[in-house]
């Protein structure tokens, strides 16, 4: 059982600022919001039940919350040097996130109050969090090799993989079992709710995996970092796994929207969008060096992320945008190894 401290809002959420954004490079594509605390490495965000923006603040120890209108809070975690990493919106109405070097659990509920929960395996070194089909939170132990399952009372079960995978992102699959991205091993990892273990193989030289998301169709999107370059693979329901080469980057943890396109992050200061025709198409970010890392397909149909060097959070109007054409076309490879052209040709808008 894990160790629980409730904190009131009033005692760690700083006053909501309605900060005036930055000047985006077009007046309606793109609005950066800076963070009331400088340096704070905004990583993972995510939509939450109350139509706001929930992300993690890594350096400072905190979660952040902002409106789709701009007005931010932030709420400081007991100790802060937990690292949060990733968060998901719970089956309870409440956000949920690892806390890597912590080695807790975190809740946060909309009134601002946190609850923390010990995870029994020590240095396990959470990363990636999702809620399951159980009506259970399942995150991922990288240094550990397990899966963890969290109850909303904070009951936590563990259930070892036996090998040395390096469990990253983790999602709940439209199959009822939970999907995760095993950095080390290379692999795509599959558990049922009651624990049986099943692996599928990534393609030769698409990279590390290390975030994942379901797709449209059932199936899933994964991203890799360099291997061979920036890659994200698209495993259908059934068949072979696609490939497809994104950047030369690092791309963060992909989100699909309603239409069907995988939206992701780059090292390099863009916004990709792949859509599942396979054209690739890149948004350059306004602030140089901005490391843009987390991606959420928000409740107004834009497109927010997290700008982990400039502790600010962007949002992109896709249909108001302005793009920047990739180096190269988008290279797919099937399953056997052969290689191909994606379909359609680079960015388009303007």
């Amino acid at each position: 059982m894990g160790k629980k401290s409730g904190i009131p809002a009033m005692l760690v959420a700083l006053a909501a600022v309605a900060l005036a954004p930055d000047a985006p490079a077009s007046a309606q594509s793109f609005v950066e919001f800076p963070l009331p605390t400088a340096a704070t490495g905004p990583r993972s965000i995510v939509a939450g039940p109350d139509g706001d923006l929930w992300f993690t603040e890594t350096n400072a120890g905190k979660i952040g919350r902002i409106t789709p209108g701009g007005s931010v809070v932030e709420y400081p975690l007991p100790s802060a040097d937990a690292e949060p990493w990733r968060i998901a919106a719970g089956p309870d109405g409440a956000l949920w996130f690892t806390e890597m070097a912590g080695n807790r659990i975190g809740r946060i509920d909309g009134a601002g109050v946190i609850d923390e929960f010990d995870v029994p395996t020590p240095k396990s070194l959470p990363r990636g969090i999702a809620a399951g089909p159980d009506g259970a939170l399942w995150f991922t132990e990288r240094e550990a090799d397990r899966i963890g399952r969290i109850t909303p009372s904070g009951d936590i079960r563990e259930f070892d993989l036996d090998v040395h995978t390096g469990p990253d992102g983790i999602t709940a699959g439209k199959d009822g079992a939970l999907w995760f991205a095993e950095e080390y091993a290379g692999r795509v990892g599959r558990l049922t709710t009651a624990g049986v273990w099943t692996e599928t193989g990534l393609l030769p030289d698409s990279g590390y995996p290390e975030g994942i998301a379901p797709s449209s169709d059932g199936g899933l999107w994964v991203t890799t970092v360099p291997g061979g370059g920036g890659s994200a693979v698209r495993i259908p329901p059934s068949g072979n796994p696609v490939a497809h080469a994104i950047t030369p980057y690092t791309p963060g943890d992909p989100a699909v929207d309603g239409s069907g396109n995988v939206w992701f992050a780059t090292s390099d200061g863009t916004i990709g969008r792949l859509d599942p025709n396979g054209r690739l198409t890149t948004f350059t970010v306004p602030t140089e060096g901005s490391y843009p890392v987390g991606v959420a397909i928000g409740p107004d149909g834009k497109i927010w992320f997290t700008e982990s060097e400039a502790s600010r959070i962007g949002r992109l109007d896709p249909a108001a945008a302005s793009c920047t054409p990739p180096a190269a076309p988008a290279l797919s490879v099937d399953g056997a190894g052969a290689g191909r052209v994606a379909p359609g040709e680079a960015c388009t808008l303007s």
